[in-house]
């Protein structure tokens, strides 16, 4: 069995009339510029420096030999054990999960899967950091109450991350749009006017 070669720099080369700009349009030409013309500055090096991580962790998909790992975009918390009696053990909670693939298809939403395992463990499995901090903002549940917290690290890339399927919710995404929007030809929800007193 063969395997097809995946074309890149020469995905449009078929084409009739390949060189002409209206064909490089069609095939998605000049997005990325148009979308960078919209940026702030800062957004752009942050974009570039999210770039180079998503690159090494490419290289460490193909490394291990696996179909795809995983970005974590955003979490929303998380909770760790401490005590003497029980394992040092940690699980956080992801909002915003993505499976990358090694061959260049584009990247998918994953859903229910949240980050476990021991921290030094975990720690010793970072490959390399980015150069822009991030900040989160939580509450930690104590014994004396609820108590705010701040934790700040730059996006990292691991060797491996230990991961289990989050129990399964009965919650299901809305299927109409909130009061007051309506949903325009692309699907994104738009703000409609009341035309009442203001």
């Amino acid at each position: 069995m063969t395997m097809e070669p995946i074309k890149v720099l020469t995905a449009n080369m078929d084409k009739p009339n390949s060189a002409s700009i209206d064909v490089y349009l069609d095939a998605g030409g000049y997005q990325a510029a148009q979308s960078a013309l919209k940026m702030k500055s800062d957004e752009i090096t942050q974009l570039v420096k999210d770039s180079e991580l998503r690159g090494k962790l490419l290289e460490e998909i193909k490394k291990a030999g696996k179909p795809y790992g995983l970005y974590f975009e955003d979490v929303q918390g998380g909770f760790t054990l401490t005590t003497r009696e029980l394992p040092q053990a940690f699980q956080v909670l992801p909002v915003i999960v993505w499976r990358v693939y090694a061959d260049g298809r584009p990247d998918q939403l994953v859903r229910g899967v949240d980050i476990v395992g021991t921290p030094l463990a975990s720690l010793n499995r970072i490959l390399v950091t980015g150069n822009t901090t991030q900040i989160f903002n939580g509450v930690c549940g104590a014994e004396s109450g609820s108590v705010p917290v701040s934790a700040s690290a730059p996006a990292m890339l691991f060797s491996e991350m230990e991961v289990q399927k989050r129990a399964a919710s009965r919650e299901r995404p809305p299927i109409l749009s909130p009061p007051g929007f309506e949903d325009s030809a692309d699907g994104a929800a738009t703000l409609k006017s009341s035309g009442g007193v203001q």
